[in-house]
């Protein structure tokens, strides 16, 4: 029955033994295989591991000089969802405000989209009441943007702006003949999201790409109308 050895990764089945040692040989057919990508392991070192096998050196059959070869650098791809998770984004919550979903939301949607410095200088000018808190608002997402992001004032803009109702605010509203009704005040919340030029150099270079993935509009040939009556163009 052959025997069987594992010195390192390299692996020896010999089916005969050399007479003055007792080592293991293998055979013609087992040299033909080993020698392409291994080199034999001589008599003295395949006697030490035999004996020791701690003191026989882990290798591997992928050692040779020839296969240090440096591979090639590739470009690696990121991902769409890798990039917006890398984005520099900050997020700023307000208090809430005494005003309506209503009055709030028209504001909100007036600034979304705009750079931050310029939608601070519309809020200061405007002539509606939360229009200051606004202003406010946006001072204080702007250097929570400097601050915490690194991002530059004038790179910052307001990528999205929504609001949210809150609780109402009762109290009581006298009328005549000693009686009163209940009042309820709105309370509404506004929530923006700045981002920096990163992001809009993405969404260009994005719309550019789906620009040019678009096949090509071709107009229909001008041809001659056959059978044509007075009812035809």
């Amino acid at each position: 029955m052959a025997a069987a050895r594992r010195v390192g990764s390299l692996r020896l089945t010999c089916p005969t033994r050399l007479a003055m040692c007792g080592h293991l040989r293998p055979s013609d057919a087992q040299l033909a295989l080993i020698a392409p990508f291994k080199p034999i392991l001589s008599c003295a070192d395949f006697h030490t591991a035999r004996v020791n096998p701690s003191a026989a050196t882990e290798s591997s059959i992928f050692d040779w000089e020839d296969a240090q070869v440096p591979l090639p650098k590739t470009r690696v791809k990121k991902s769409r969802k890798y990039r917006l998770a890398n984005e520099k984004t900050v997020t700023h919550k307000s208090v809430f405000l005494r005003t309506s979903v209503k009055k709030l939301g028209n504001l909100a949607r007036q600034i979304a989209g705009q750079n931050l410095n310029q939608a601070i200088t519309q809020m200061e000018f405007s002539h509606k009441r939360v229009a200051n808190d606004i202003a406010i608002i946006l001072k204080q997402a702007r250097s929570a943007g400097i601050t915490q992001n690194d991002l530059t004032t004038t790179e910052m803009f307001i990528d999205q702006a929504w609001v949210g109702r809150g609780s109402f605010l009762k109290n009581k509203w006298p009328v005549g003949r000693g009686q009163a009704n209940l009042r309820r005040s709105p309370t509404t919340k506004i929530n923006v999201i700045l981002k920096g030029d990163d992001t809009l150099r993405r969404r260009a270079k994005e719309a550019e790409e789906k620009r040019l993935r678009r096949k090509l509009w071709v107009p229909l040939p001008s041809r001659p109308i056959h059978m044509r009556t007075d009812f035809s163009c």
